[in-house]
């Protein structure tokens, strides 16, 4: 009868004992999961930038007109071929540019002929190039530098879902932005 009753204890021991431990797994479980969102709160609050609503990721063919996208310069969307890294000369088209924001990179494209950089756009892209060489040279190689005339802004920096205008070539906020920006997309692609 002994070994009976002290079966039953036993039993009922390793039952509390399964019960503790799944009640901490679960406990555990919790707090990884909670821990994990709030790190990614905290990380996409603390990026440069406005943050933009995706329109998607769907690859066109190069031929395809533009979309209607949610911003000027686009954020997410439709794309086609990525453009290559470095300074362009001419305006890239945005089903391009798209490309390489989900590639994780970062495009600065400046209006010289927007009012508040007509008289300077010398100077201002001579500005510019200096902070892209650094951001390849010190952050990352997937930067580009464009002129982009259709904006209303003097200066824009984009990224997957990010957006940034500025007034004048502000080199702490755009390497800011850049540094905070970079890779930060569906694809990390080189």
């Amino acid at each position: 009868m002994s070994s009976k009753k002290s079966r039953r204890q036993a039993d009922r021991q390793r039952q509390r004992t399964t019960r503790r431990s799944r009640a901490g797994l679960v406990v555990l479980a919790v707090i990884l999961v909670g821990g994990f969102g709030g790190w990614f709160a905290w990380q996409q609050a603390t990026r440069a930038g406005q943050s933009i609503e995706s329109m998607g990721r769907a690859h066109v063919p190069s031929a395809v007109p533009a979309a209607a996208y949610n911003t000027s310069p686009p954020t997410s969307g439709p794309h086609a071929d990525p453009a290559r890294w470095g300074e362009h000369f001419s305006p890239i088209p945005h089903v391009n540019q798209v490309h390489n924001l989900e590639h994780g990179g970062v495009l600065i494209q400046y209006n010289c002929s927007h009012e508040a950089l007509q008289a300077q756009c010398s100077q201002v892209k001579e500005a510019l190039r200096d902070v892209l060489e650094t951001a390849r040279d010190d952050i990352d190689t997937k930067v580009i530098l464009a002129p982009y005339p259709q904006m209303d802004q003097p200066i824009a920096l984009t990224a997957w879902t990010r957006l940034q205008y500025l007034a004048e070539p502000n080199r702490g906020a755009i390497l800011s932005f850049i540094r905070t920006n970079i890779n930060q997309a569906p694809e990390r692609v080189e």
